[in-house]
């Protein structure tokens, strides 16, 4: 349960809504850290997300955004604040007319920005901005054709490019991050594509089908859980499979089975 009041404490911790201008501690980084992350984590109730960005929530995620300078060394855990600053918009998206100040706004451009250089090196930050952009389009088409302005439909198939034919990957959990990364870009694509037709075709131009079917191929049903649908809703032939569960000790005889539903009819009728 979050007590009132507690969205516009924490706000007050990181952000100076008078002024316009991030707390006087905001280059202590693990301050922002934890007190960004739980904002996002708090982002539970559309009330909430309302408050959050009244406060201004997004002015602070891309104030962080834009202070990124693109360098040689965004990987691994340098790009902390960053993510959790892409945790933030997404967290507030889950109100509608805030989808529509991200869309609008310089939160969006912010993201695909990031999403078209750092997110091409750090996979944290390519899932991060991937899911982003697929939460503003969900349900909405002039979100969605905002995203194709941006560039945003572009960002995402080269991310997805990245995940299926960058080099050998290194250890367990390099590959399980290129498996989430590869399904939240289906995921986003499929949100985005739904309902709007010229999203569909950019997609499709820009080689969305061969990038799916490969990355299902290469990973598995835990991306293919996601690619079926984005596949399917880009308009291209699918195959539903369903896999046996049985025991084949079970099976009966075919003809004892219809036996008994000859009966079954015949006392039906009667």
């Amino acid at each position: 349960m979050v007590d009132e009041g507690a969205i516009k404490h924490i706000m007050s911790l990181l952000w100076n809504s008078s002024t316009k201008t991030p707390c006087a501690y905001d280059n202590i980084e693990d301050v922002q850290l934890e007190v960004m992350s739980l904002l996002s984590r708090l982002m539970v109730k559309d009330e909430f997300c309302v408050e959050a960005v009244q406060l201004g929530a997004l002015d602070l995620a891309v104030h962080v955004l834009n202070l990124h300078v693109f360098e040689e060394d965004a990987t691994g855990d340098s790009m902390k604040l960053e993510r959790h600053a892409l945790s933030i918009i997404k967290a507030v998206a889950g109100n509608d007319d805030n989808k529509v100040l991200i869309a609008e706004g310089p939160a969006l451009q912010a993201t695909v920005k990031l999403m078209s250089t750092v997110g091409l090196v750090n996979i944290a930050v390519g899932e991060a901005s991937a899911g982003v952009v697929g939460a503003i389009g969900l349900r909405s088409e002039s979100n969605s054709q905002r995203v194709l302005e941006s560039g945003g439909i572009e960002a995402l198939i080269r991310l997805l490019d990245v995940a299926i034919t960058v080099g050998e990957t290194k250890g367990e959990a390099a590959m399980k991050s290129k498996m989430s990364l590869c399904r939240t870009c289906c995921q986003a694509l499929r949100n985005l594509v739904g309902r709007n037709v010229e999203v569909k075709e950019k997609a499709l131009a820009l080689g969305a089908e061969e990038k799916a079917r490969k990355a299902w191929q290469m990973y598995g049903d835990y991306v293919g859980e996601a690619a079926h649908p984005c596949l399917r809703d880009m308009g291209c032939e699918v195959e539903l499979r369903e896999l046996w569960t049985g025991s084949v000790d079970k099976v009966q005889d075919s003809s004892a089975v219809l036996g008994d539903f000859s009966r079954l009819d015949t006392t039906l009728r009667l």
